[in-house]
C-alpha cells in the first residue's frame, strides 16, 4: 500500500465504520471509499466481545475494499467511550547547553517529564499527548521555546489516557480481523480534525460527539485543547424514551426520532420527549464548562457531530439549552465525491484519515513505538523540525 493511502476504522457502539482516503501532492485528501457494518460487541464505546467486533471490522473493511479498490492491511483506529479521559500535568527540566539556549532536545525532555507521573497511573495507557504551554525561567512563552535563553524550562501537557484493558481489547479486535493497528486516536480528537476549522479552535469552541451510547466533548481555545470528557448518555437513550412514550418498537422509534411527524400534537409530544433527554446532556456539558471556567465564554459556540447529530432540529435544541451558538458538524476538511460521506456519523473515520496523513510525514510507526514513552511526543515535535 502506498504511503499516500490512509485507512481509518471507527469502532463505535452501534456500528464499525471504515474509510479509505488518498492524498496527492498539492491536493487535499480525498475519500476513495468506505464501509459500515453493525456492531454488537461494543458497550458504552468499549469492546466487550472481541470476536464479535472482529467480525464487524472484517465486514466493514470488505465493503470499504470493494468501494475503494484498496486492500486493507493496516489502519488508524479510534477509541471512545467511558474508557478514555484527560488530565494535565507539568514537568520541569534544566537547559542542557552551557549557554542555556533552549533546544528541541530540551523541549522533548520537558514534555517527557510531564509524562512520567502519568505513566505510573495504574491500569491506564497514554493515547494522545498535547503540549500546551512552556515557561522559561518563570516567563510564559510561545508553544515553541526553541532558541530562547533560560536555565529552567517548564512544560504543561494535556494527556488523553485510556483504560489499558479496554485499549488492549480494541487492538485485539482489529488485529483479529487481520488489520495491523498503526495508531490509536481518541474519538473526539479524531472528529475535531474533520469537523473544526482553525477559526473555531482559535476563538474557542466545544465539540460534542454524540454517539449511540455516549456523548464525548473536547474544548479548544487559542488553537489548543483544554479538556476532554465522556458522558454515559447517547442518542439511543432518546430512542428508548420515544419507544416508551409512544409505545413503539425500537425500529419505529428510531425512524420517528429522525423524522418529526407533521401532526402538531404528535410533534409536540415528541419534542418534549427529546428535549427532556437532551436536557440531561446540556446539564452535563454546562457543568463541565463551568468546571473549566468556560461556561458561555466560547465565541464559536458548540459543534455537534457523530451519528446522533442527525436528529431533526438538534442544533436548535443545543442553542436553546446551552445559550451558545450551535451548529451540526460533518466532515469538511476532506474531499468527497459522494454525499453519503458528508454526514456527521463519518466524522471520526474521516478524522482518523486526516490524522494518518499528518502522522505519515516522517514515518509509518509500529504499535510498539506508538505506546512507548516518547512516541506520542515525536509526531508533535516533528512540526518544529526543519
Amino acid at each position: 500500500m502506498g504511503k499516500n493511502i490512509v485507512i481509518g476504522i471507527d469502532v463505535g457502539t452501534s456500528s464499525v465504520k471504515t474509510m479509505v482516503a488518498e492524498k496527492k501532492k498539492g491536493e487535499n485528501p480525498r475519500i476513495l471509499g468506505a464501509g459500515e457494518s453493525a456492531s454488537s460487541g461494543v458497550r458504552k464505546g468499549s469492546v466487550v466481545d472481541i470476536s464479535e467486533v472482529s467480525r464487524a471490522v472484517v465486514s466493514s473493511c470488505r465493503e470499504a475494499e470493494k468501494s475503494s479498490g484498496i486492500t486493507i492491511k493496516h489502519a488508524y483506529v479510534s477509541m471512545g467511550g467511558l474508557g478514555i479521559s484527560s488530565l494535565r500535568q507539568k514537568g520541569v527540566v534544566a537547559a542542557s547547553r552551557a549557554d542555556n539556549e533552549i533546544t528541541e532536545y530540551d523541549i522533548k525532555r520537558a514534555v517527557e517529564a510531564c509524562r512520567s507521573p502519568v505513566a505510573l497511573l495504574p491500569n491506564k495507557s497514554v493515547i494522545d499527548a498535547h503540549p500546551l504551554f512552556f515557561t522559561v525561567d518563570g516567563e510564559l512563552t510561545s508553544q515553541n521555546p526553541a532558541g530562547l535563553v533560560g536555565a529552567r524550562l517548564e512544560a504543561e501537557t494535556m494527556f488523553t489516557v485510556g483504560l489499558t484493558p479496554y485499549l488492549n481489547n480494541l487492538i485485539k479486535s482489529v488485529e483479529g480481523a487481520g488489520v495491523a493497528v498503526d495508531d490509536v486516536v481518541a474519538s473526539p480528537f479524531a472528529a475535531s480534525l474533520a469537523v473544526l476549522n482553525k477559526k473555531h479552535k482559535e476563538a474557542g469552541v466545544v465539540l460534542v460527539d454524540l454517539g449511540a451510547a455516549t456523548a464525548s466533548l473536547v474544548v479548544f481555545e487559542e488553537g489548543l485543547p483544554l479538556s476532554l470528557e465522556v458522558f454515559s448518555i447517547g442518542s439511543s437513550n432518546i430512542t428508548n424514551d420515544i419507544a416508551v412514550g409512544f409505545q413503539l418498537p425500537m425500529e419505529e422509534a428510531e425512524k420517528l426520532k429522525h423524522n418529526f411527524s407533521s401532526e402538531k400534537a404528535r410533534k409536540a409530544k415528541l419534542a418534549d420527549i427529546i428535549d427532556a433527554r437532551l436536557s440531561d446532556i446540556f446539564e452535563l456539558v454546562e457543568k463541565h464548562l463551568k468546571k473549566i471556567e468556560r461556561n458561555r465564554l466560547l465565541p464559536a459556540g458548540i459543534v455537534v457531530t457523530g451519528g446522533g447529530a442527525n436528529l431533526a432540529d438538534l442544533a436548535e435544541f443545543f442553542r436553546r439549552g446551552l445559550q451558545l451558538p450551535a451548529q451540526i458538524g460533518a466532515p469538511q476538511n476532506i474531499r468527497c465525491d459522494y454525499n453519503r460521506f458528508q454526514d456527521p456519523k463519518w466524522s471520526v473515520a474521516a478524522g482518523l484519515c486526516l490524522y494518518g496523513f499528518e502522522d505519515g510525514k516522517g514515518y509509518v510507526p509500529n504499535l510498539s513505538e506508538i505506546k512507548g514513552a516518547g512516541s506520542v511526543l515525536s509526531r508533535w515535535l516533528r512540526a518544529f523540525l526543519p
